[in-house]
């Protein structure tokens, strides 16, 4: 297989995915198979491939009569996502922390004052790239490959919900201070420590996130 080859197929189904967890398709929004196919320039079929493949992966919901919406977000998928992010995010952190060495604590040092500016100037959708790196920088630390694989995995489940943060300066800024604190523990290479401190960082963004998201939750 050519490198970096995609199947039609294939490319509906990243450019629709990143869609819904950027949260530029919304839920509930209705996907017309022949429009997207124009839109796309392509056949139907690849289309309904793509559409059959993200409601596997419960992105899209098909309601008979209806046709394919964009699934709606649920408060019970949040509450498993989130747990299980506490959970692994938190270990991870309790792995890398003897392995980070100078290098690493001048970067997220330098990752901290990019989002101290990003908070300043209200900055808050470069801020939300700074987060991913800022985690990602510890949890690479982390000798177990196949744990930070799932977190991977759990991040892109989760994509949908952030965008509560893009407009939320307060919460920003806790997270900004959280972020800190964490640095701080982690030179201090009190593993423990930094793996509650991470815990109940994660566990405070659940609780915004499930505040701005339950009016639009659905059985």
């Amino acid at each position: 297989m050519l490198k970096g080859f995609q199947t039609k197929r294939d490319m509906v189904y990243s450019r629709m995915k990143e869609s819904i967890l950027s949260g530029k398709l919304r839920p509930g929004d209705r996907l017309n198979i022949g429009v997207l196919a124009k839109e796309f320039s392509i056949s139907e079929i690849p289309v309904r491939e793509a559409i059959q493949v993200l409601e596997s992966e419960h992105l899209i919901k098909i309601i008979p009569h209806t046709g394919a919406i964009v699934a709606p977000v649920s408060t019970d998928e949040l509450h498993e996502i989130y747990e299980l992010r506490m959970y692994f995010e938190a270990l991870a952190t309790f792995l890398a922390t003897p392995f980070l060495t100078q290098d690493d604590f001048n970067e997220l040092d330098k990752n901290v004052k990019k989002q101290r500016f990003c908070v300043e100037y209200n900055e808050l959708e470069e801020f939300g790239e700074l987060n991913l790196a800022f985690h990602q920088l510890i949890y690479n630390k982390n000798p177990n490959k196949r744990l930070n694989s799932f977190i991977l995995n759990l991040w892109e489940n989760s994509k949908r919900y952030k965008t509560v943060f893009t407009d939320n300066l307060e919460f920003t800024k806790g997270s900004l201070e959280e972020h800190v604190q964490l640095v701080q523990i982690l030179k201090e290479q009190d593993a423990k420590q930094a793996e509650l401190t991470m815990k109940r960082h994660l566990m405070r963004a659940t609780v915004e996130i499930k505040r701005k998201w339950k009016n639009i939750d659905t059985p």
